[in-house]
């Protein structure tokens, strides 16, 4: 929001995509006496709803302090991506939204015109268009109306812990599904398990997620795959590098607890390096539910523990011998 008699109009797009998203209600809304919570129209419409308005005690923060320090962690990173660009003040908006993201389906160029001082949008060029449009950027800029410096998209986390994937987001209505028929899911899955099984396991738990909805996927599921490219677009200078050291293996392995919206089973993960570089890795669903944490820990060791027997034997075959 760029002004505070926005909140309104952001509200009522924000309960309706939460609601149709997670088949959920909002009851409670909660503010921190902000004037611009109860203006007229705004009390109406919760009370249509039956949103129930609370308003937090004056000069108590920490009654609010998941919010507070969302925004003030928010601040933080954007403030962080600024600086590490080199772009001047002016842009922390754009940093913020680059960050928690555009909204929307697509995700266009962005350009900073100079001499109306503004940042302009450009969506659905091809790879043509794209070059077109910098070489005219470029010899607008060498004449000195205009500067132009590109506002990234990328992205440093393979999948962001709001993706949130389940089966209830398969499409439901004809219109979905002649989406989603004209959307390349599984050719996309299958490039990115490629490159996950080779060179990157970094992205193994984002495409072990998706890769669950490539028989009925949605518009939310494809969100997420192209959530992973932009990833990937951004850690192209990732690699994994083997050199001369002791031959030391080493497992790393973890579980989360019920994470998985559907069966609500647990998601396995472990590493086994060689020589400080990763061999091998896997992530994926434990078979059966766990009633505990402790319970999805001692499976996904007993998991891990079987790889680790396998590579003993594979080192032994090949003659060598693993040092302490």
């Amino acid at each position: 929001m760029k002004q505070k008699s926005e909140v309104f109009e952001v509200f009522k797009k924000w309960k309706a995509m939460v609601e149709n998203e997670t088949d959920l209600k909002v009851k409670r809304l909660r503010f921190d006496n902000g004037g611009k919570y109860e203006l007229g129209e705004f009390k109406k419409f919760c009370g249509l709803n039956g949103i129930h308005l609370e308003s937090t005690p004056s000069g108590t923060p920490q009654l609010n302090v998941i919010a507070e320090r969302m925004n003030m962690t928010l601040t933080e990173r954007a403030r962080s991506m600024r600086i590490h660009a080199g772009l001047p003040k002016m842009f922390w908006a754009d940093a913020m939204c680059t960050f928690i993201g555009y909204g929307g389906d697509e995700f266009g160029y962005r350009f900073w015109d100079d001499k109306n001082r503004k940042v302009c949008t450009f969506i659905g060029l091809p790879n043509s268009g794209i070059e077109s449009l910098m070489a005219s950027c470029y010899a607008v800029a060498t004449q000195g109306a205009m500067e132009i410096t590109v506002v990234s998209s990328r992205v440093s986390t393979p999948l962001e812990s709001y993706f949130k994937l389940s089966q209830g987001q398969s499409p439901k209505t004809d219109v979905e599904r002649e989406y989603m028929a004209k959307v390349p899911y599984t050719s996309a899955i299958g490039s990115l398990m490629y490159a996950m099984v080779n060179t990157r396991p970094d992205i193994a738990h984002a495409v072990g997620v998706v890769s669950r909805f490539a028989s009925n996927p949605g518009k939310h599921h494809w969100k997420a795959v192209k959530w992973i490219m932009r990833y990937l677009r951004g850690t192209t200078d990732l690699s994994l590098c083997f050199g001369r050291g002791k031959l030391t293996v080493k497992r790393y392995v973890d579980a989360d607890f019920a994470d998985d919206q559907d069966m609500r089973r647990n998601t396995i993960g472990y590493v086994y390096t060689m020589s400080s570089t990763a061999v091998s890795w896997v992530s994926r669903l434990q078979k059966l539910v766990t009633l505990s944490t402790k319970e999805s820990e001692y499976v996904a060791v007993t998991e891990a523990a079987k790889k680790k027997i396998w590579m003993k034997s594979f080192l032994q075959e090949l003659g060598l011998k693993e040092e302490n």
